[in-house]
């Protein structure tokens, strides 16, 4: 995400230049820490798609005979993708929250440091709340499935340890 802010000068016959300058800091500071979170949403979600796509990786390299590890492995492998799903959904719902927060922070700010005739930077839509959770929440089920449609197989004897 990039935002653009312009640092507007102090209006002639302010009363309150420190004021403005807090406020001008206190903005440019939530924008930062806006997007901030919007940059460790992804880095989570790159961590741990990696993460699972590597325990995948491996189940596969189990079930293929290529690495031959105890049956008991499987289970613990399989659980440990599982508890990372959830782990997974944790962390996309609060970054979606905290970003979301200090959007509304820094929308709240900028009333104070933005003459009233420009153009508003920071508008109430957040892109991110709607399709973007709900698009990782498919992914993350999508990989609970696998794992358990592995786990199932790997109990009725379909895949041969």
């Amino acid at each position: 995400m990039r935002i653009v802010f312009h640092l507007f000068e102090q209006e002639e016959g302010a009363s309150e230049p420190r004021e403005f300058q807090k406020a001008t800091i206190a903005f440019n500071t939530a924008i930062e820490m806006w997007k901030l979170a919007s940059e460790q949403i992804y880095h989570r979600f790159a961590a741990m798609l990696t993460g699972n796509s590597i325990i995948l990786a491996v189940i596969g390299l189990v079930i293929t005979d290529r690495v031959h590890i105890d049956s008991w492995f499987i289970y613990i492998l399989i659980a440990a993708g599982i508890a990372l799903c959830l782990v997974w959904i944790y962390f996309m719902s609060h970054g979606v929250r905290v970003e979301n927060r200090y959007r509304q922070i820094a929308e709240r700010l900028q009333r104070n440091v933005i003459p009233q005739n420009e153009n508003v930077l920071i508008t109430t839509d957040d892109p991110k709340a709607g399709g973007f959770l709900e698009a990782v929440t498919l992914v993350v089920y999508i990989f609970v499935i696998i794992y358990v449609a592995v786990l199932a197989c790997w109990n009725l004897g379909v895949i041969k340890p």
